[in-house]
């Protein structure tokens, strides 16, 4: 398989019996329990995968989420220009990423403008 930046990707070779025992033994699917074994997972790294904790609601404690969804789905009820404003490191342009392609497949009107630390400060 050929990335997006032009490299070769192959699939590691695994011990298929060692697989299919994880597979048994932890209750995993094929892709993940091939991933376990490549990568020599400890028992206490194959729980952290296998364990079943709930997620806090962070809609639950905090209306400022609540509120800030209301307002965006009242804006594109009403088809307003939305501004998205990004920050530079990582979580921030991938954050952007993710609302320009949403915003794109429900055509909805938007721009974006992702911080320059060195023009816009901190």
């Amino acid at each position: 398989m050929i990335s997006v930046s032009g490299k070769n990707w192959s699939q590691q070779k695994v011990n298929k019996n060692l697989v299919e025992k994880v597979k048994q033994d932890y209750e995993l699917g094929d892709i993940l329990s091939q991933l376990v074994i490549s990568r020599n997972y400890n028992n206490s790294e194959i729980y952290g995968i296998n364990n079943n904790q709930k997620l806090p609601n962070i809609f639950k404690d905090d209306n400022d989420y609540q509120k800030a969804s209301d307002i965006l789905l009242d804006s594109i009820n009403k088809n307003e220009n939305i501004c998205i404003l990004g920050d530079y490191d990582v979580d921030g342009c991938c954050g952007t990423s993710l609302l320009v392609k949403y915003f794109n497949h429900i055509k909805q009107k938007y721009f974006f403008y992702i911080f320059n630390r060195a023009k816009d400060g901190y």
